[in-house]
């Protein structure tokens, strides 16, 4: 999760050429920077959800991850408008890349998030379900070479 982490970083780049005031080519610049720790971020966080998550949870816990930026999030474009009236728009953007900056720190700081490492197969089925072969496991209705997988050649961490 460090790498996915790193990559949120970007999301703070945008607002400070806007709140600089700066020329467009350099707040372009900044945005495409973004995008690409938006997409570092989705490819290295969306591995680790699968991985660690069993694969009966993962549709909850994908819903209760997007919900806070999807449903939550657009809150803050609703009071950036007002903000900005009242306290300038060099101001709104300040804060916002103070606090993209910020949070994501606070976030890389935390031990669990750094302790999250990649993992050779997705996550074990809970003991006991009757009826259901984990991961790596072969039924015996199935050839015995059904739930192998093919090992990477290298292995990276998060």
């Amino acid at each position: 999760m460090v790498i996915a982490t790193v990559g949120t970083f970007c999301y703070a780049l945008p607002d400070i050429p806007m709140a600089l005031h700066a020329a467009a080519p350099w707040v372009a610049a900044a945005a495409f920077c973004c995008g690409a720790g938006s997409a570092l971020f989705a490819t290295f966080c969306g591995t680790a959800t699968q991985q660690q998550v069993p694969p009966d949870r993962l549709a909850r816990v994908e819903s209760l991850t997007l919900f806070p930026a999807y449903g939550i999030g657009v809150i803050g474009y609703a009071i950036d408008g007002p903000l900005a009236a009242a306290l300038g728009t060099t101001v709104v953007f300040g804060i916002g890349a103070v606090y993209g900056l910020l949070s994501s720190a606070v976030v890389l700081a935390l031990p669990d998030v750094r302790a999250v490492r990649w993992r050779d197969r997705g996550p074990e089925e809970a003991p006991g379900r009757a009826g259901h072969a984990g991961r790596g496991e072969v039924s015996s209705s199935e050839p015995p070479t059904a739930g192998r997988r093919r090992q990477p050649a290298a292995r990276s961490r998060l």
